[in-house]
């Protein structure tokens, strides 16, 4: 585990059996969990104050992956069905893309600029990215990221 920060336990439930093992570190509080389409093995989990990890053995070993990210509180994750190695991540001060699994991360400069609590890329398009947030009048909003701009409903 790189720079001494672990993570809440992750359990793997198999649905045949019923069962659970427990197949991941302990502490901290994770927020979000992805697992690549192409790739079982490699997974990321989104956490509260320590950021990014991302494990490429099924969740067995873990690394840290935020170069680039500014704010390690990290909501959500997703990524694009066809093209993984395209992750999104919302924090509680904005949005990050990373093009490459995770090793790199650029904000996105798209007017969202407070927390986004949720992230869905929509299947057809994936340069359409929805982000959830909680609004200044206490309700649900969704927002449209769309090359680099933003729109509400």
């Amino acid at each position: 585990m790189n720079n001494n920060v672990t993570l809440l336990s992750l359990w793997l439930i198999t649905p045949l059996s019923a069962s659970m093992a427990s197949i991941g570190p302990f502490g901290g509080t994770i927020s979000s969990l992805a697992v690549d389409p192409s790739n079982s093995d490699i997974v990321y989990a989104a956490t509260i104050g320590a950021g990014v990890f991302k494990s490429t053995d099924g969740s067995v070993n873990w690394t840290a992956a935020n170069a680039g990210v500014t704010n390690l509180d990290v909501r959500s994750l997703a990524l694009a069905p066809a093209h993984p190695e395209i992750i999104y991540a919302s924090t509680g001060r904005g949005a990050f893309k990373s093009t490459d699994g995770g090793s790199q991360w650029s904000p996105l400069m798209t007017g969202l600029t407070g927390p986004i609590l949720s992230l869905a890329i929509d299947p057809i398009d994936e340069e359409t990215i929805y982000a959830g947030r909680h609004g200044q009048e206490h309700r649900w909003r969704r927002e449209l990221v769309s090359n680099r701009t933003a729109r509400h409903f």
